[in-house]
């Protein structure tokens, strides 16, 4: 942005409405820059590890399913609504047709590990300024039982990164395929 970031974020989505294109935000709610124990301080962390963090027994450390060293906590309520807000921020003012999610898994994450019937996708159908939108999972996350492509609920689209990963390699020719 130049002069106003917000009005020129609309006026770019309204030209890019015009020639029939939709906006899909890439959104990363999975972790913070933060990082684990050893990272900076930023904004959550410190302010309320339990809320914002998903962390394991020992409560100095984070629980890291991401590969950032942090891993957010969407079993919180008040993470859940932080989230839902954003979103809400994005369709109502800034007219985005959809997001597509980072590594989506962590946000169905609880106790149990993947849940697609979780509070957060819950919260999410919930929300009647979201239901239009795109809702675009990548199916995936370094945790146990972190690849859940096909398993995401009724109304969110899966980013396929097994084809998009078999796609890439064939063009880059990798182990001899031809491109």
């Amino acid at each position: 942005a130049i002069d106003d970031a917000v009005v020129e974020f609309k006026t770019m989505v309204k030209a890019l409405h015009a020639t029939g294109l939709e906006v899909i935000l890439d959104v990363v709610f999975n972790h913070t820059a933060e990082g684990n124990e050893d990272g900076p301080l930023f904004n959550f962390k410190g302010f309320d590890n339990s809320v914002y963090y998903r962390l394991p027994a020992d409560k100095r450390l984070y629980d890291n399913v991401t590969g950032t060293g942090n891993t957010v906590n969407c079993e919180s309520a008040q993470v859940r609504e932080l989230i839902v807000d954003c979103l809400k921020y994005w369709t109502e003012e800034m007219h985005v047709d959809g997001f597509r999610f980072d590594l989506a898994t962590v946000l169905g994450r609880d106790a149990g590990g993947f849940n697609e019937h979780s509070d957060f996708f819950n919260a999410v159908r919930a929300e009647s300024a979201l239901e239009r939108v795109k809702l675009i999972a990548e199916p995936w996350d370094v945790g146990w039982g972190g690849y859940q492509l096909g398993r995401f609920p009724p109304g969110w689209l899966e980013w396929n990164d097994r084809y998009r990963d078999t796609v890439r390699s064939f063009w880059r020719r990798d182990m001899g395929r031809i491109g």
